[in-house]
This record gives C-alpha cells, sequence and structure tokens, in this order.
C-alpha cells in the first residue's frame, strides 16, 4: 500500500475508500510496530491515522474526497464529520429496514 501511494501522491492520490467515503489518500509514512486485520483503521496521532496493510500498517496523513474540486486536508480535519455523516447514514438505511425504527 505504501509503494502505491507514494507512486500517486502528488497528483492525483492513491484512490481508496475509508468509512465508506472514496477518497484519495497522500503523505503516507510507513507505521512501525503497528499491525491489525488488513484495511481497517488502527490507530491515529497527530492528525494522521494508520491502516494496518498486510504486512503491518502505514500512517496516512492526508486524504482528499475523488468529488470534483474538492481539497486535500489533514485526517485529522475530516475525521469527525466523516464518522458523523457515516454513523448517520448507517442509521438511516437501518431505520428503513428495521421495524423496530419505523
Amino acid at each position: 500500500m505504501l509503494r502505491k501511494i507514494d507512486s500517486a501522491d502528488g497528483i492525483p492520490g492513491l484512490t481508496d475508500s475509508l468509512f465508506w467515503q472514496d477518497v484519495r489518500l497522500f503523505d503516507a509514512h510507513e507505521a512501525h510496530g503497528i499491525s491489525g486485520e488488513p484495511v481497517t483503521v488502527v490507530a491515529q496521532c497527530d492528525g494522521a491515522l494508520a491502516r494496518a496493510t498486510v504486512d503491518g500498517a502505514v500512517w496516512i496523513g492526508h486524504v482528499r474526497s475523488v468529488a470534483p474540486k474538492s481539497l486535500k486536508l489533514s485526517w485529522s480535519k475530516v475525521s469527525i464529520a466523516w464518522i458523523a455523516i457515516s454513523r448517520r447514514s448507517k442509521t438511516l438505511s437501518q431505520s428503513r429496514t428495521d421495524p423496530m425504527h419505523s
């Protein structure tokens, strides 16, 4: 994953998905001593997040939505909003399928 992000760093960034949002990833570094189930977010520190890979983890410093004219921001600036949006959309989809929420 680190090599893929490095090869795409700058423009356009590596296209991926975080918290059900399509994004482009930038500013990646090896996360020494961190591991977990591949593709899961396993840590957060100093505005970056660590995402597990098959052979360890990588720190991801910046993300940008794939939407046109979106801004490249540090993970810490977008994480709270994205998590809130993903929780809200899960709740909405659950309420549509769960008769207890009707």
